[in-house]
This record gives structure tokens, sequence and C-alpha cells, in this order.
């Protein structure tokens, strides 16, 4: 095993699939409810809930996570 490496940046495809997995968890979450609830009402105000439902479809929130969605490893 090699030496643990962090990343420079953010990748933007996790940061997109980890902020789909907040709201389709049925986890008891304490530290995120809070804000689970505000996206859901702030996606329902703005007419986005079925658009953000559709795409979460792309990012399951269960194994196996298609690898096509998530960063590229190069060595």
């Amino acid at each position: 095993m090699g030496p643990l490496r962090l990343a420079d940046r953010l990748d933007p495809m996790w940061e997109i699939a980890f902020t789909l997995h907040l709201p389709q968890s049925r986890e008891p979450d304490l530290e995120f409810a809070a804000w689970r609830q505000e996206v859901c009402a702030a996606l329902e105000t703005a007419g986005l809930t079925r658009a953000v439902r559709e795409l979460a479809r792309l990012y399951p929130c269960s194994e196996p996570f298609p690898d096509f969605l998530g960063p590229g490893y190069g060595g």
C-alpha cells in the first residue's frame, strides 16, 4: 500500500454524488437533518424536486456505485 495522498482540490463529480446522497439517505442523521429538510423544501419551492429525483437515479445511495461517475484514477 502506498502513502496516503490528499487531493489538491475538490472533485466536482464527488461533490455532486455526496450532495445527492444526503437527501436520499433514510438513516437518521442529526448532523444533516435540518440541512436535508431545508434543501428538500427549497427544491419543492423551486419546482426542482422531480428533476433532482431523476438526477439522483444516476447517483444511487447504495452499492454498486457507477465508476464512471466518480473521479478518474491515474498513476
